[in-house]
């Protein structure tokens, strides 16, 4: 197991049931561990604890910190990978949501006795060359903070809470100038506030950077309302960031939530908006018409390619000249015509996306595109 948080019970669980396991975590998630526990997990006299050498100390190394998670377990000649979102605590098996993608092999190549071999002198860079053994001070043993922790979880359950949806609602105002308004309001009535303290609650718009988050303005009927003006289409979305965090402390908890929002425009509207944003230049325009002219993973494989070797010789180029939009046009008239149909419906919203590209309506671009769309007609009517 490889995962920078683990908590007593699920280690405990791993005892119940039998599992005899490798540990690689943080020194101080380690010492917070009951020791004892730890003990009981290691039934032989092998390294079975481990931590990630510390490479802060070392200005020329880019590694900080242990991000990932990992269980990796032998079954007969088989090896099989877990990894994804989930650490080694109760919380992640057992409320919380998370992500795993399992991957299998033959374990004489991607087993434990694999992963954990250490390098050779001549050969390192192996995942064992990056840990240390684990070794407990007992002399210096790490005091866990039980309120702040029990903070932590309460905080947790409290965002878990807000994310549930039936305390958020939101809604879009008529633009002005193509610009929109979003409200979003939260009901804090039957909100649980962390040991007697009220968090300090946040939101955004998921397609808003953090530093856009916002705390709200609180109404007569104990609500939060939380306006963001003057955001653009593409930035409309349905998925709402929540931030929690506790006064006097640095106790956070973070979720998103999927909102019902009154007044939001179209979805296929929307999708158009984020697409025409992307299409900033003539390049990003054959770009993405190699991409829909990919109909297998081969081919998708070679547009990708050939479009990499194109960027490599004309890396000087500001955009990709008339003849390479022709050339992918017409493959697309050739082997694909309904792409120009879809290309018809999407440049005729570009008028009302703001920030849509220039070239879209400039007279050299639509010198080749009107042809396509007479063509494209008149095939239509054979």
């Amino acid at each position: 197991m490889v995962s920078p948080f683990v908590t007593n019970g699920f280690v405990q669980a791993l005892i119940d049931d039998g599992v005899n396991s490798h540990l690689v975590s943080r020194a101080d998630t380690l010492n917070s561990l009951d020791q004892c526990t730890l003990e009981s997990l290691a039934t032989s006299e092998m390294e079975r604890f481990w931590q990630l050498v510390d490479h802060e100390a070392d200005a020329a190394s880019p590694l900080s910190g242990l991000h990932a998670k990992l269980f990796l377990a032998d079954d007969g000649w088989n090896a099989h990978l877990w990894t994804g979102s989930a650490n080694a605590t109760d919380a992640a098996f057992g409320r919380n949501i998370e992500f795993l993608v399992q991957l299998k092999g033959q374990k004489s190549r991607h087993g434990i006795a694999c992963l954990m071999a250490p390098g050779s002198p001549k050969q390192r860079g192996g995942f064992r060359d990056l840990l240390s053994s684990y070794v407990p001070d007992p002399e210096n043993p790490t005091v866990v903070d039980e309120d702040l922790q029990t903070k932590q979880r309460q905080l947790d359950y409290m965002t878990k809470d807000l994310a549930g949806g039936q305390h958020i609602s939101a809604s879009v105002a008529t633009p002005t100038d193509g610009q929109y308004q979003l409200t979003v309001r939260i009901a804090l009535v039957g909100i649980v506030a962390v040991k007697g303290q009220r968090p300090d609650i946040r939101v955004r718009p998921i397609s808003l950077p953090e530093a856009f988050s916002q705390r709200g303005t609180q109404l007569q009927d104990g609500s939060m309302e939380v306006l963001f003006a003057g955001l653009l289409l593409n930035q409309l979305t349905e998925f709402i960031v929540i931030d929690a965090e506790l006064p006097g402390t640095d106790l956070k908890s973070s979720a998103v939530t999927r909102v019902s929002i009154q007044g939001m425009p179209e979805r296929k509207v929307r999708e158009d908006s984020a697409l025409l944003s992307q299409l900033r230049s003539s390049d990003d325009l054959v770009r993405y018409l190699a991409l829909l002219l990919a109909d297998d993973s081969a081919s998708l494989a070679y547009a990708i390619r050939e479009q990499r070797r194109r960027s490599r010789k004309t890396k000087h180029q500001v955009s990709a000249s008339p003849v390479a939009i022709f050339e992918t046009l017409l493959r697309g008239l050739v082997g694909n015509p309904q792409m120009l149909d879809e290309l018809e419906g999407l440049f005729d919203q570009q008028n009302a996306v703001e920030g849509a590209a220039d070239f879209l309506k400039s007279d050299a671009f639509l010198q080749i595109w009107k042809p396509f769309c007479q063509a494209r007609k008149q095939l239509q009517t054979l």
